[in-house]
């Protein structure tokens, strides 16, 4: 069951893997905040537009940059 969470804004991930559906969001800024998690998988916020949101991309797709 996901576990979400209000994001830590003084932690950044950028997205290394687009793929599985999430090439859409290759054109949005590259800096995204962590909000929910499950088995391997991670939800993100966008870190410019709150309102852009990935629901599932796994955890071994992002790095973080802050």
């Amino acid at each position: 069951m996901w576990s979400y969470f209000e994001p830590d804004t003084t932690q950044k991930v950028e997205i290394s893997t687009f793929d599985d559906g999430n090439q859409k969001y290759k054109i949005y800024t590259n800096a995204w905040y962590i909000f929910g998690r499950w088995l391997g998988k991670i939800a993100l916020v966008n870190s410019t537009d709150d309102k852009i949101r990935i629901l599932s991309i796994s955890e071994w797709k992002v790095t973080s940059i802050s």
